[in-house]
Formats: structure tokens, sequence, C-alpha cells
């Protein structure tokens, strides 16, 4: 994908504590600049059937995927939310990203997505339980995260780990609510 100029990421917040981690062979460290290529490819493949199915010619769904990735950036990065941007490496492969906000009470997962190789493996899972963890531990009253109405694989796995349906919702995603009590 072509690369355009980036909104810089903000200085990185205190890193997750838990070990399962390292018991996954997991590492979350802050993403950088020079970070950008993988993520926007990464993007690429959350909007992969989606843009398969719009039949654009290669040109035209890249220039599509970076512009809508370089959009999502400037959002995320311009929020100035005290958000962390990690990437996700595995036995040192980059394989992922974590995006958590923990500037108030309710913690959110803005996004938690990774390469479809990565996927079905359990990480995503093992992730947010170590997220969840942390929030309980840092005295958080909830954790959220928004799903894709469409994404129903993802919807069943935060069901699974207790996350449940608010009446919260958009034309495109469902906000769903980890109550710690």
């Amino acid at each position: 994908m072509t690369e355009t100029t980036p909104a810089p990421f903000p200085a990185a917040g205190k890193p997750l504590e838990r070990r399962g981690l390292s018991r996954l062979r997991l590492r979350l460290r802050p993403a950088a600049e020079a970070d950008l290529p993988f993520l926007r490819a990464l993007y690429g493949t959350t909007r992969s059937s989606e843009v398969a199915a719009a039949g654009w010619p290669p040109v035209l769904a890249e220039a599509f995927l970076v512009s809508q990735f370089d959009l999502q950036h400037r959002h995320f990065v311009g929020e100035r939310l005290a958000t962390d941007f990690w990437i996700i490496e595995q036995a040192g492969v980059d394989v992922g990203r974590l995006y958590l906000n923990r500037s108030s009470s309710t913690w959110r997962v803005i996004d938690l997505a990774l390469l479809p190789e990565a996927q079905g493996r359990g990480l995503g899972g093992a992730l947010l339980r170590i997220v969840q963890a942390e929030a309980r531990a840092h005295g958080a009253d909830a954790l959220d995260l928004h799903v894709l109405k469409t994404n129903r694989r993802a919807a069943a796995l935060y069901g699974r780990l207790g996350f449940v349906l608010t009446a919260e919702e958009s034309a495109s995603h469902d906000r769903m609510i980890w109550p710690i009590s």
C-alpha cells in the first residue's frame, strides 16, 4: 500500500503486567512510526472481504485501504485519550495490534486485530483475559468494546469471556461490556 504522512503515536503508557503474555510467547511493545507499514497491511486484512466484494481493480482497492487506514489512524491518535497503542508480537514476529484506553473507570478496547494466520489459535481470547485481569487489578469498573455486527466470531468470543450486549449500538457496531464485580 502507498504510504502517506501519518499522525504520530503518543508516548506509551504503563505496560500490562500479566505473566500470561510470556507464557504464550507474546509481547506487547509500543507502536512506533516504523510499524505503520505493518499496521497498514494488518488493517488491509481486516477489510479484505469487504474490498473483494466491491470488485474494485487492485489499484483502487489499495488506494481505498490506504485512505481508510490513514483516516482511522488519525482519528485514534487524535483522540488523545491516553490510549495505548501496542504491537502484538509472538516469538518475535509482529502478529497484531492492541489499542487500549485506560483513561476512565471503564477501560475500552479500541481495537484488537490479528493477522489471519494468527487467528483461531486462542491469542485474542488470551489477550482479552489478560486485559480483564489487569482492569480488575487496577480498580476499573468495567471493560468495553465495539464489535462489527457482521463479525460473529468475535462477538461469540466476547460472549464466552463474559461481555454482554448493551443497548448502545450504531448501524455497523454493537457495544459490549464486561462489568467487573
